[in-house]
This record gives C-alpha cells, structure tokens and sequence, in this order.
C-alpha cells in the first residue's frame, strides 16, 4: 500500500483502511493538500487486503449492462442543486420508498479542519443539507466504519475513483455487498486538493484556520450555469465569494491543484455505478442560470424512480450522444490519462510558488504569472527569457 501513496495515485478514498484487519492504515493530509493512505509498517502483516480494494492496484472492469439516458430537472430541489436537483431527487425517492435505509453523502462542515466530510442521511431534511458539490479532498474512512456497525442498506454517492473502491470492497465481501445496495456515480473532472481554498481565503485577508463554512457551486441568477462560485465565511463575520469567470475559475479549471491521481484517471462517467448524474453543458441549458441534468441510468430497478419526473415533464429520455456532447472536453482531457506531463509540471511548480507565498493576499496574481510565464515560455521563448530573468531579479 505504500507505493500507492508515495507515488501519489492514492486518491484518498480510505477504503483500505476501512478493510485493514490491523487498523493500521489511516488517512491524512499531505503537504500538498491532499488526503493519502499512511500505513503503519510496524503493525501491517501484508495480508493484501489494502490492494485488493484500491482501484489504482485494481482496477474495475465496468459490467456490460444498458443504459437509458435522461435530461432535466426535478423542480422541488432545482434551487440548490449543482445541476438540476435531480440527483438529490432521486436519493430523496431512494429513502421514501424505502428502496434502502439510509443514503451516504458529503456534506458541508462548520469545521476549518474538515470543511466537507461524508454523513449518514435518512430524511428529506438530512439531504438538503447535502445539497450542492464539494470541490474538495474527503474520504469515506470514517463513514464506512460507522456504517459497519449500522444494521440496514445503503446507497453511497461518489467520483468515478471512490466508486471503483467501493465497487471491489462489494467483490471482497458479502457482507458489504449486501450493504451497499447502489452505488450512485458523480461525473468529476478532478478534485483539486485544500490549496484551492487556501488560496481564496488568503486573498480575502485570511487563513484556512479562520473559515467557518465553504460553499461550492453558488448560483447567481445574472450569471449562466457554468459561471457558479464558491463562498467562504468567516469567523469574524466576513465573507469572500468568487466565480468561474474571476479566481475560482481561474484556479479550479486550469487544474492548478489537480493530483497525480485525477491525471491518471480515464473513467469520466463513473462506468461502474448503477446511476450517474452530470452538468447538462448543452447549448440550450449551460447559458441559463438554473442549470439542468443528464443521468445515465444502468440499474432497472432504478429507473421507476424517476418516472414522476418522466411523467409530468420535468425529465425526459434522450440520445446517448448527449453525454459526450455535454461532457465532450472532460472526455477529450481523460482519453489522455497519464500522459498529461505539462499539467504535470505546472502543478508542480504551482505548489512551489503556493509554498512560498502562504498567507499572501497577492497569491492568486503570482499563481497567475506562473501560467502566463509557462504559456509564453511555449509561445515566445525569447520573450519568455527576458521576463525569467527580470522576475529572478526583483527576487
């Protein structure tokens, strides 16, 4: 298990601690933001259980099953939803029907230590909670031991990387496949580690250590779906919002942050879970501020479940090729895995300038000039030297 972490295709999942007969694996954060597998040696007997669940030792080979693809919305959750609200509607659906007992998701925490962790929902109540997207590191240690000792089945909501875990924890035991009843799939370009965060809140005057709540995807009515946000607050009242068109954009979709990981990564619909939910990046929804939803459904039992949405309108079937549509640059980028060396390198030398200019309003310009010097260094290697050599000397 250690070549996983020290190579850093851990993606922080914790299921290998979860299996560890010895308790000897936890998950903590490196320094680079990220949560990575720490076996103990001293107390692990390479039983290989560890291995076995860990999708980047074992990969899972998706079951050929069909699927039916939907678009829309369900209109009693739309307002807080990511994308739609449809996939907080279907768990809700999941739980009143009493299709399983309890729905695992990751929530929002008034904790500056674990701004977003995984929580054990029964109610309506308990999911819009949950409601909205965690660009950000969590692992499912902690939940899966308390949903050990809990008596009743599961649906577990998760990236493409957290549901292959879960997918071989199903294959390595009875007990957990009765548990986990549906695995229900996030499409994820990647997550981007706590420096992301760190980073807004330095501009804002402030530290990680003095957020008291994070909130993706905020929605602004006078903006389109894809210019969504994030909002920090803070302990001494303050707030700091960015969007995808200012910081947050800037920084979350250049993959600033991105891992080792997520750059070898090549499943962009969760192929193993019973159910995916994505942005609808279509041309008729990406400009509108609500935003809407394409479900890839692979599970018959599932599928009457959304048939009230079917029904009055709100969700209709669609052609296949919409996910790829919508979805059709992430694919472009994950069709790559593993041979993204220039994002590779820029990551590597955003961490060393973020390490550098910690606590720094002006971190976000320096992360900014950094992507200006390596796109001129491509572009223009001449002018390129010349402003290499003016920066080394005002240092």
């Amino acid at each position: 298990m250690n070549n996983i972490s020290e190579n850093a295709f851990c993606s922080g999942c914790g299921v290998c601690s979860a299996v560890c007969p010895k308790n000897c694996i936890s998950t903590e954060e490196n320094a680079r933001g990220e949560l990575r597998a720490k076996v103990n040696p001293d107390i692990c007997v390479s039983c290989g259980k560890c291995k076995s669940v860990c999708p980047s030792f074992n990969g899972v080979v998706p079951d050929n099953r069909n699927e039916t693809v939907y678009l829309g919305v369900a209109p009693d959750f739309e307002k807080n939803g990511s994308s739609g609200g449809v996939a907080t509607y279907f768990i809700n659906a999941l739980l009143e029907s009493k299709t399983v007992d309890f729905a695992v998701l990751v929530q929002p925490q008034n904790d500056s230590d674990e701004l977003f962790s995984y929580t054990i929902c029964k109610t309506k109540d308990d999911l819009k909670k949950c409601q909205g997207s965690a660009y950000y590191p969590v692992t499912l240690e902690k939940v899966l031991r308390d949903m050990n000792s809990i008596d009743g089945t599961f649906a577990v909501i998760g990236v493409p990387c957290f549901i292959n875990a879960l997918k071989n924890l199903k294959a390595l035991s009875d007990v957990w496949d009765k548990k986990i009843k549906f695995l229900i799939g996030i499409v994820c370009g990647h997550t981007p580690n706590k420096h992301l965060v760190d980073c807004l809140a330095y501009k804002s005057g402030h530290n990680r250590a003095d957020i008291t709540s994070c909130r993706f995807r905020i929605k602004d009515t006078g903006r389109p779906a894809w210019d969504y946000g994030v909002r920090l607050s803070f302990s001494d009242g303050e707030q700091f919002s960015s969007f995808g068109s200012d910081d947050f954009g800037f920084l979350f979709w250049r993959r600033l942050f991105i891992g080792d990981c997520c750059l070898n990564c090549s499943d962009v619909f969760a192929e193993n879970a019973d159910i995916t939910f994505m942005d609808a990046w279509l041309p008729e929804y990406k400009e509108k501020p609500e935003g809407a939803s394409l479900i890839v459904c692979r599970n018959e039992e599932l599928k009457s479940l959304l048939s009230p949405l079917v029904e009055d309108g709100s969700l209709k079937e669609t052609k296949s090729e919409d996910i790829h549509t919508a979805q059709e640059k992430l694919v472009a980028y994950k069709q790559n895995a593993g041979k993204h060396g220039k994002d590779k390198k820029l990551a590597e030398e955003i961490q060393k300038v973020f390490s550098l200019n910690k606590g720094k309003k002006d971190i976000v310009e320096r992360l900014r000039r950094v992507v200006y010097k390596q796109n001129l260094k491509r572009k223009n290697p001449l002018l390129w030297l010349l402003v290499e050599t003016k920066d080394r000397l005002k240092r």
